[in-house]
């Protein structure tokens, strides 16, 4: 996305740009999110669990991270959503410990 690149929306969560795509032929919707203070706030979540709660939130993940997972058909997969939330790599993302 090196070609007149614009935000169409930003609320100083998430940042929506549009520009248009290498080849000029037509353009790319894009989301950005600083996720430092989701992740500050999900390990504070993590450290403050007992393992006694019947219902328990199991990850906070970035709104470009699901809209992602919309546009590639895996949002509504389970297996997807599993895959995802068990790699180490979106550990960040995750407040209870447990493997789902």
């Amino acid at each position: 996305m090196d070609h007149e690149k614009f935000d169409y929306h930003n609320d100083g969560v998430v940042r929506r740009h549009a520009a248009n795509d290498r080849n000029g032929e037509g353009f790319v919707i894009a989301s950005e999110m600083e996720c430092e203070r989701v992740i500050q706030e999900n390990r504070a979540l993590r450290e403050s669990q007992t393992g006694k709660e019947q219902f328990r939130l199991v990850a906070r993940i970035p709104l470009p991270l699901a809209e992602g997972m919309m546009r590639d058909g895996s949002f509504h997969d389970e297996d997807a959503w599993k895959k995802l939330l068990n790699n180490p790599e979106y550990r960040a993302f995750r407040v209870w410990e447990g493997r789902i």
